[in-house]
């Protein structure tokens, strides 16, 4: 693989999820239900199954032979109930309508898959009851495995169809909208480590580029002085770009500059927010307008956060500022407005948070 090739593989690499553990139950009506289980690793452009394990026990024993890390839970057995309807592009709802009349969705995880018999579009359709996979999820979540995904029937035994959902290829899930809104965060965390380490490169090539600068302009000044017929003009020239190094370096200060990786910042924020509240502005260090004779110019408030959007409730936002305020990063926190608007009937609010001094040791993954 050529040097170009390698480091395009590797920029990849660090914006992806690179573990998934797929544990695959075969239920029973009696509770004595059949584990087994794989862990699939991403290495490069490759996926490979870095570590099987059969005749499982239970979870308990599972979480043992694979450390904490997502699980994508795949149901077979009975309980799973699989059923081939004659029709194509049937909703979750729609199919289960025709396969169990007078069922109530809200009682069944749905998925659905669209095959052929031939030429013939059909519907492929696998249901298990709520409780029977929220009692394993359950399960799984306390001993410290987010289940990231649900595969049910058919699916859960193909290999192929869990590595896309490691890839984010598509695959073949059941709807269970709490678990795939974990596979999202796990997929905005990767990216956002990727972000991190990209940072932590460049941070380390502007150290590098900055020691040879000041190495080689040390030298140029210490040559300069030894000279006897260094003219006041030129004292004066070097005298200037100090001051305006200092300048610059106090624009930054006034300008905005918290010391806070922006994308850590967002990130911090958005993992807390609640699924009822969506943040419609976002605003760090915001610009602030004052007015003098000559005119206005701008002014950024510094170490200060402002965040306006929507809720479901005045509860769900109360709940979210207490979350905010045992972040060590933030100083202050108030709801500074909320109203309930006559169009939507939701809650529109504005938060804002004042920054703690920056310190290093406060950004933490």
């Amino acid at each position: 693989m050529k040097a170009g090739a390698k480091i395009s593989v590797w920029f990849k690499g660090l914006f992806r999820v690179k573990q998934l553990a797929v544990l695959r139950v075969t239920l029973d009506r009696e509770g004595q239900h059949q584990y087994s289980a794989y862990l699939l690793e991403l290495e490069a452009e490759q996926v490979k199954v870095a570590a099987e394990q059969g005749a499982l026990k239970n979870v308990a024993h599972f979480s043992k032979n694979f450390p904490k890390m997502p699980v994508l839970l795949c149901l077979n057995g009975k309980g799973v109930l699989g059923k081939t309807i004659l029709a194509a592009d049937l909703t979750g709802e729609a199919a289960l309508a025709q396969a169990l009349p007078g069922a109530d969705p809200g009682d069944f995880y749905v998925q659905v898959l669209k095959v052929y018999n031939g030429a013939q579009p059909e519907t492929r359709l696998e249901v298990v009851r709520k409780p029977l996979a929220d009692e394993l999820s359950a399960e799984l979540e306390a001993a410290g495995h987010p289940v990231v995904g649900l595969c049910l029937g058919e699916a859960a035994g193909l290999q192929d169809n869990a590595v896309k959902v490691l890839l984010g290829a598509g695959g073949v899930t059941a709807a269970a909208p709490a678990m795939q809104e974990r596979l999202v965060q796990l997929r905005a965390k990767a990216r956002l480590s990727g972000v991190f380490a990209l940072t932590g490169v460049g941070l380390l090539l502007l150290l590098l580029l900055n020691f040879m600068l000041l190495s080689h302009y040390t030298a140029e000044v210490e040559q300069l002085a030894l000279q006897q017929n260094l003219k006041g003009s030129e004292v004066k020239k070097y005298a200037l770009l100090e001051t305006e190094l200092g300048s610059r370096a106090a624009f930054l200060r006034t300008s905005g500059f918290s010391g806070y990786p922006f994308a850590w910042l967002t990130g911090a924020v958005m993992a807390s927010r609640p699924t009822g509240v969506v943040v419609t502005e976002f605003s760090i260090n915001p610009l602030r307008q004052q007015a003098f004779a000559s005119g206005g110019r701008k002014v950024y408030e510094a170490g200060k956060m402002i965040i306006r959007g929507q809720s479901d409730g005045a509860a769900e936002v109360n709940g979210w500022l207490y979350g905010l305020r045992a972040m060590d990063w933030v100083k202050h926190c108030e709801l500074s407005g909320y109203v309930v608007s006559r169009d939507t009937g939701k809650g529109e609010f504005t938060v804002s948070i004042d920054m703690a001094p920056y310190r290093s040791k406060e950004i933490k993954e």
